[in-house]
């Protein structure tokens, strides 16, 4: 496999929970599940893809998130920044300042 190659690629796999300066984050690839994760109230952070639509919400103390996509198709293209140190999650445009 090709990530193989690279030590600083981390293949997770269809979920993957995660810590990152104290912050628990998990990743997941679909929406329903994810939801029902973010609802449990054990993450600070839920992201979900496959849809490919924008979407940030709170959800109890956490945020359930979709940074959408980079192609596209389904809109403008878009990624998500998650701040650690705030907890706050903001979509970012793909050319902007910051993307």
């Amino acid at each position: 496999m090709i990530a193989d190659r690279f030590s600083q690629i981390t293949l997770w796999g269809i979920y993957a929970e995660l810590t990152v300066e104290d912050r628990a984050l998990a990743v997941i690839h679909y929406p329903e599940p994810a939801r029902r994760i973010a609802q449990s109230g054990q993450f600070d952070l839920v992201c979900y893809g496959h849809n490919h639509l924008k979407a940030v919400e709170a959800v109890g103390k956490g945020i359930l998130a979709n940074p959408g996509e980079l192609l596209g198709k389904e809109g403008p293209p878009t990624w998500g920044l998650y701040d650690t140190a705030t907890g706050v999650f903001e979509l970012q445009a793909v050319g902007s300042e910051r993307g």
